[in-house]
């Protein structure tokens, strides 16, 4: 074929799909890289009927294309055309507004250039304090500083982070007065919400901001606070409580902000480390349905207790309920005489060496703020002194571990850092043996995908020691983790799967006292939650909570017509984080949601700018973090999404208009590539073009819809399609 008829073929091919990816066009032409730049050379630049769009997509932009462009008018003014595209993502930020007290009075007793001195230095503290917790500085807006916490990155605790910088940014200051040639202070306000980030500003200066309410009530919750506190809203109360002592400052009208504001100054930071900690205080809903995983623990105690030592590897996803079988352990073997030692990692400390070990060791001790250097080397001399194990270098070293100065009369230890390091992890792997030779010990180590490498080094030294001591060590991870301990005839994996659906309702049923959800209520909580119990409760308590339900007697009754649930924002945070984990095939997830829960790679394909190798090698990026289950092989595979919070996390980070340009691109496909889809399934055609906007087009296909739901007796299918149609019918 010659070059020319190639070109108006492309041309032909590209004026009739509207748009389509680069390698698409390779393998219908067969060309090669040289071939294909002067093929696009020639419909770009030459003829100037295509544009490249995100370097693999070519779109057609010659006019009269069979496809109208993905904007709500088929045929947009000039002036819409010009305006810019939105870009960006929805998601729930914590966001952080720090400002220097007095810099007006700052900036009248010093010079200009002493001044600056002053806020680059507060700029650099408050800098170093958010890196610690992944923050992200937004903006430096004089002597104040904007920063959110949730993006670009999002964890499954950022509201806590946001509160543990506040705190540090305001100690750090204060114990850096030296730096300093007068009095520094800052107020800080924390507040939680959704918000769309992306670029922001135009020409040259472009910067990543998040719009919505939760800066502005931020800044002006920092407003309210007095100098070197930490003020947070309601809204972050909710996800931090019983993290840190807070004492309620009454509710605020704040300026510009419709809705009186209830805020609360951080007081300190509370015992609880986690958030499982804190339920604990509070209470915790009976466990259900881990009969047989508890029965596997009490198995490998009994071992333990009798001198034959066990190791459990105890992995799941969060919110699955790793901690509650800690937990539930510690509570069945309290007899008096068996003792428990619990290590936790810590997300905050992945790069401090032995971090759970110093945790641990300082709460054991008793350290309190008010102990000087000598009070804390008593403290550790005396638990030292009811051991038998050697001494004589322990001693200096654990002081070395705690940050302790030099004991006077311990010898000084003349090692490499190196040495020293080996010395106090056989110190430390000793101090549990000797332990466990006095009384049988349950030890659990948690979370242990956060542990520093110097831990796993410690558990790699007392792994091997276990079987003949009365020591049972529970290792808790989340899947990322890969234990590096091999087989051991002493060493049992556990893998916490999903509840049941009776056992969903059964403990939807603990969570609201008994007292019976309505039928639709309670489907779509077993739906949405797929037997994770920490989604379970936490969308449970989002529903009785709120005032779509109302109490009636002994159960609870729909207030009105029952929407979709959404995600509870306690919810949120770790969601994305899973996302965020995956985020170089997050588009890849984005466009499966907007398909479905389940999806098939035909119409994934179908509908995706990227080629078949690379949209392959995504999918199965995500089936290896189990955010998609498979079913047989590219091209025939169909796709579900392990969670439907998964799905709705993914869906709901689209801003709006990227979901109605997705929408109208599925809906498009669908009806050029898919005819069978379109004549036994026009409902879901209809449903694409609904979201999509495009109205008349929708009331078509729910009209086919109805109309074949009534041919098979489907009467109340019909009455939905049907009026959904008729719906959008009223809004023309």
């Amino acid at each position: 074929m010659r070059f020319s008829e190639i070109i108006n073929q492309a041309r032909a091919l590209l004026q009739e799909k509207g748009r389509i990816t680069h390698g698409a066009l390779k393998r219908e032409f067969d060309l090669d890289d040289a071939a294909f730049e002067d093929l696009k050379a020639e419909l770009i630049s030459g003829e100037e009927v295509a544009r490249e769009e995100s370097d693999r997509v070519l779109v057609w932009a010659g006019g009269n294309s069979r496809y109208p462009p993905l904007t709500e008018d088929p045929t947009p003014s000039p002036a819409a055309i010009s305006e810019p595209t939105p870009t960006g993502e929805r998601r729930q930020l914590t966001v952080m507004f720090c400002d220097l007290v007095g810099s007006t009075a700052l900036s009248e007793k010093f010079d200009p250039e002493d001044l600056q001195a002053i806020v680059l230095t507060y700029q650099e503290i408050s800098h170093q304090v958010v890196d610690r917790y992944d923050g992200f500085v937004a903006q430096y807006l004089g002597d104040g500083v904007l920063v959110y916490f949730g993006y670009p990155t999002a964890h499954d605790d950022d509201a806590a982070r946001a509160v543990h910088a506040g705190l540090e940014i305001v100690s750090d200051l204060q114990a850096a007065r030296n730096r300093f040639p007068s009095q520094v202070q800052v107020r800080i306000g924390i507040h939680t919400g959704p918000c769309v980030v992306g670029q922001m500003g135009g020409g040259a200066r472009q910067e990543e901001l998040a719009l919505g309410k939760a800066p502005n009530i931020a800044a002006r919750i920092q407003g309210c606070a007095e100098p070197d506190t930490v003020f947070i809203s309601a809204d972050t109360l909710q996800l931090v409580d019983g993290l840190f002592q807070t004492e309620d400052r009454g509710v605020h009208e704040l300026k510009g902000i419709s809705a009186p504001q209830a805020l609360y100054r951080i007081e300190a930071e509370g015992r609880a480390q986690n958030r499982f900690e804190a339920a604990l205080r509070a209470g915790l809903t009976p466990l259900v349905g881990r009969d047989f995983e508890l029965g596997v623990l009490q198995q490998s105690w009994r071992k333990a207790r009798a001198g034959d030592g066990q190791i459990v590897l105890l992995t799941g996803e969060p919110g699955i309920g790793k901690s509650r079988l800690v937990e539930e352990l510690k509570i069945l073997i309290d007899d008096g005489v068996a003792r428990r030692i619990e290590f936790r990692c810590s997300p905050y400390h992945q790069n401090s060496a032995l971090y759970p070990v110093i945790d641990h060791l300082q709460r054991l001790l008793r350290f309190s703020p008010a102990d000087g250097p000598e009070e804390k080397l008593s403290k550790l001399q005396m638990q030292l002194d009811t051991y038998r194990f050697p001494q004589t270098d322990t001693f200096p070293l654990l002081a070395a571990l705690l940050t302790l100065p030099p004991p006077a009369d311990a010898p000084s230890l003349d090692v490499s850092p190196r040495k020293r390091k080996e010395l106090t992890q056989k110190a430390l792997a000793a101090w549990l043996i000797e332990e466990s030779e006095r009384t049988p010990i349950y030890n659990a180590w948690e979370d242990l995908h956060w542990a520093d490498p110097s831990t796993l080094e410690l558990l790699d030294l007392l792994i091997p020691q276990a079987p003949t001591s009365q020591l049972m060590l529970l290792l808790t991870f989340r899947p990322e983790f890969e234990p590096p301990w091999g087989s051991r005839s002493y060493l049992s994996h556990l893998t916490l799967g999903r509840l049941e659906t009776s056992q969903v309702n059964d403990m939807v049923s603990q969570v609201t006292g008994g007292k019976a959800l309505p039928e639709e209520v309670a489907q779509q909580i077993v739906d949405k939650t797929d037997g994770v119990p920490l989604f379970v409760e936490e969308l449970t308590k989002m529903v009785v909570e709120s005032d779509l339900v109302r109490v009636v007697d002994d159960h609870y009754e729909l207030t009105r017509p029952l929407p979709p649930l959404a995600i509870p924002s306690t919810l949120q945070d770790s969601l994305m984080a899973r996302l965020d984990r995956l985020a170089t095939v997050r588009e890849i997830a984005q466009l499966g949601a907007t398909l479905g829960r389940e999806f098939s790679y035909q119409l994934l394909a179908a509908a995706s700018p990227l080629d078949d190798e690379v949209l392959e090698r995504g999918l199965d990026e995500l089936v290896r973090a189990e955010m998609v289950h498979q079913r047989g092989l590219p091209p025939a595979a169909r796709y579900v999404f392990k969670h439907a919070l998964i799905r709705d996390t993914a869906y709901g980070s689209l801003l709006k208009s990227r979901r109605v340009q997705l929408h109208l691109q599925v809906a498009q496909v669908l009806e050029e590539r898919f005819p069978e889809i379109v004549e036994t399934q026009p409902e879901l055609v209809a449903y694409h073009y609904t979201e999509a906007g495009r109205d008349k087009q929708a009331i078509s296909y729910w009209q086919q819809a109805s109309e074949r739901a009534s041919q098979r007796s489907a009467t109340n299918e019909a009455i939905s399609h049907a009026s959904n149609g008729l719906r959008l019918v009223e809004a023309l």
